[in-house]
């Protein structure tokens, strides 16, 4: 029974509602569960909507007064835990919200929709409301046992710690040759060699994920979810962004304020990190599983920094002899 709550709270929580093609609401609990008290969760409210549309509603006010009514409590000051940002995307916008909450009590905790007015692209006032979101809590002890036993006092052990002279004699002639020891093999020490360039490391990366034989083996979700991960870690060292602690919306954002990648590798981007997603959360079956290998290795190569004039200069004169 557990099991079944759990997984309706997540497929509840993943559901998306609202006006399509217009207005489009998704609504979704971060880290995926199961919870449990004191647990540090982020409640993520997505808005896909034409960039002529103007929300009127104080949406963290509302999102807040929702959280509270379902049990849950702000992590820090209540105004600064909700943070809202806007994501620019081909043709739409994304309009993001999320809160950082916690409870202290189990149980199921319904969430129920936030109401949403806004103007369209003609100026006319509609009205839209987010998917209610069923997020279940349990405690952190064992369910066969309702309190913790109370601690008992800790016994009294009588310690003391002598050696013989001898002892401390060897033991001063270890400590001094290992000093000699380490102090002759420091000085011959050969330097590290230079780390490997973002690039060429996610390039190797992907070589070794397909040959660990996971398509093989018919883990289709494990390896498209580590081809994520191998392409945020890229980024990452690329344009020295947290890329591994941040959902799709946000790394996109982070790139597209950057102004480092151009806008037809981010709609690549957009379009894989997409896919990866479904795979992940949905237990969506891509279609060619190569496509997505591809399209890293494409992203990979496109946005890899350019060789030095000289390195290029002398690339071009090799090549022509």
């Amino acid at each position: 029974m557990r099991k079944m709550v759990l997984a309706l709270g997540t497929f509840l929580a993943m559901i998306t509602g609202g006006l399509a093609g217009e207005f489009e609401l998704k609504s979704k609990v971060e880290p995926p569960g199961p919870y449990l008290v004191g647990d540090r969760l982020t409640v993520v409210w997505e808005m896909t909507h034409d960039p002529k549309v103007k929300i009127r509603t104080d949406l963290a006010s509302a999102a807040l007064k929702a959280l509270q009514q379902a049990g849950f409590e702000p992590l820090g000051d209540a105004k600064e835990c909700a943070t809202l940002r806007t994501v620019p995307l081909p043709h739409k916008q994304v309009t993001v919200l999320s809160a950082a909450v916690t409870t202290y009590a189990t149980g199921v905790h319904r969430i129920e929709p936030v109401s949403i007015e806004y103007a369209d692209a003609t100026n006319a006032s509609r009205k839209a409301a987010t998917p209610e979101m069923v997020v279940p809590v349990r405690s952190v002890l064992p369910a066969t046992k309702a309190e913790p036993k109370p601690l008992k006092d800790p016994l009294p052990y009588p310690y003391s710690f002598s050696l013989p002279t001898w002892a401390w004699i060897v033991l001063g002639s270890l400590v001094a040759l290992a000093i000699w020891l380490w102090r002759r093999r420091s000085a011959g020490v050969a330097l590290p060699p230079p780390p490997v360039p973002p690039y060429e490391e996610a390039l190797q990366r992907i070589e070794a994920l397909l040959k660990e034989g996971l398509l093989a083996a018919g883990q289709t979700k494990e390896f498209c979810d580590r081809l994520s991960d191998i392409l945020r870690h890229y980024l990452g060292r690329r344009f020295g962004l947290a890329s591994m602690g941040e959902t799709s919306l946000e790394l996109l954002a982070a790139l597209g304020s950057a102004g480092q990648v151009q806008e037809s590798d981010l709609g690549r981007l957009t379009t894989f990190l997409d896919e990866c997603d479904l795979v992940k959360f949905a237990r969506h079956s891509p279609g060619d599983v190569q496509k997505l290998v591809d399209a890293a290795r494409g992203l990979v190569e496109s946005t890899r920094p350019l060789p030095p004039p000289a390195q290029a200069t002398a690339a071009q004169g090799g090549g022509s002899r």
